[in-house]
């Protein structure tokens, strides 16, 4: 006899179905309904993260990736999480404090973790 899964462990299953990957032409994320999204490189403008409050079972927050032509929300714990947050910790101008806040915040609120820099932008920190 198997014993009935708890909504946690239902929850836990149903966010393994998304997955996130990191190509040399873009980011793919492919839901559970199977309907796949892919941004590429050149077209992606921000990556953000929206926290939400603690609820058991779920994610407490979501990434959201903005590009030219679409729009990607994966949820925390999807697959390929791992190496996507490496590759973006790699992206020139990357906010790791924000991504450090946004894993710590416990209220609704979304950080801005990376923006494309703008076509004049000269990359200069200094003032």
């Amino acid at each position: 006899m198997t014993r009935p899964t708890s909504p946690r462990e239902r929850a836990q299953r149903e966010l393994k179905k998304y997955f996130i990957r990191v190509s040399e032409r873009g980011i793919e994320v492919r839901k559970p309904t199977r309907e796949v999204t892919t941004i590429k490189w050149e077209e992606l403008r921000t990556i953000l993260i929206q926290a939400h409050e603690p609820v058991p079972g779920l994610p407490s927050m979501m990434w959201i990736l903005s590009g030219d032509n679409a729009v990607c929300v994966v949820p925390e714990g999807a697959r390929g999480e791992e190496s996507f947050v490496k590759w973006i910790e790699q992206l020139p101008k990357f906010r790791n404090d924000e991504l450090t806040t946004a894993k710590s915040c416990r209220e609704e609120k979304t950080f801005t973790i990376w923006e494309r820099p703008a076509p004049n932008d000269d990359h200069d920190d200094h003032e």
